[in-house]
């Protein structure tokens, strides 16, 4: 026996009062719900992370982006498909999408700046 607690303290234990509803269930046992499926909205978040945290911003992992890096760059020199790969790499749930559902382009905006857009699945970030 535990001391220090009394009996309803322990029957309260035993049986998850206290607990969230969606994390207990009959016997006691703490179940953690977890959502059946990746939306939309998820992967976009998931991307907006990717883009805004720096490479190797985790120690010892090498997640993260570089998107400056390319705008001072042709897109032909194929840059933009290793930055399209290193985001498949990083962000998992895009392995599951299509292969031209991410893209990099750029758009010239007067008089002399240049905006890197990504592309994934028709939601479009602006990055520059």
């Amino acid at each position: 026996m535990i001391t220090g607690l009394n009996d309803s303290s322990m029957l309260a234990k035993r049986s998850g009062i206290g607990k969230p509803p969606h994390l207990t269930s009959g016997d006691g046992a703490i179940i953690i719900a977890m959502k059946p499926t990746i939306t939309a909205q998820d992967i976009q978040a998931m991307v907006s992370h990717w883009l805004s945290t720096p490479p190797n911003g985790y120690l010892g992992s090498d997640y993260g982006a570089d998107p400056q890096s390319l705008l001072q760059n042709p897109m032909a020199a194929g840059i933009g498909d290793a930055f399209i790969g290193k985001m498949r790499e990083d962000v998992p749930a895009l392995e599951a999408m299509p292969s031209g559902a991410a893209n990099v382009f750029y758009v010239d905006a007067l008089p002399d700046r240049r905006e890197l857009i990504v592309d994934v699945a028709g939601w479009q970030e602006r990055v520059s």
